[in-house]
């Protein structure tokens, strides 16, 4: 249960956050989430990874659906003709990865102090 309160957490704090800060304020939200919520490096890196990767990913689908998924063809064009659902994983993949290691990073502060 705890795993999906702060899951749901980082969503809404991320979404938040993007709308006033750069990429990097989906990791602030996530320290944030882990340091407070999670005490255990692996459980913070899932949340994190899941979490950002939902966040991300959906909007990432939304705007290519909204869109008619012109620009996402035009991009997998330069990229060697990658779908474009598969530029939209990799944009999920990638924020969860950074979504991820900000969780460790928000568990690691934990222990620090």
């Amino acid at each position: 249960m705890k795993i999906i309160i702060s899951i749901v957490a980082i969503i809404v704090l991320g979404y938040i956050m993007q709308l006033v800060t750069p990429w990097w304020g989906i990791a602030l939200a996530v320290m944030i989430v882990t340091y407070l919520l999670n005490k255990n490096y692996w459980t913070s890196f899932l949340v994190g990874f899941l979490a950002v990767l939902l966040l991300w990913g959906g909007f990432a689908f939304i705007k290519d659906v909204s869109n008619g998924s012109i620009l996402s063809s035009q991009v997998g064009d330069l990229l060697q003709g990658l779908p474009s659902i598969a530029l939209v994983l990799l944009t999920g993949v990638i924020g969860g990865l950074v979504g991820g290691l900000s969780g460790m990073l928000g568990q690691s502060a934990r222990e620090l102090i």
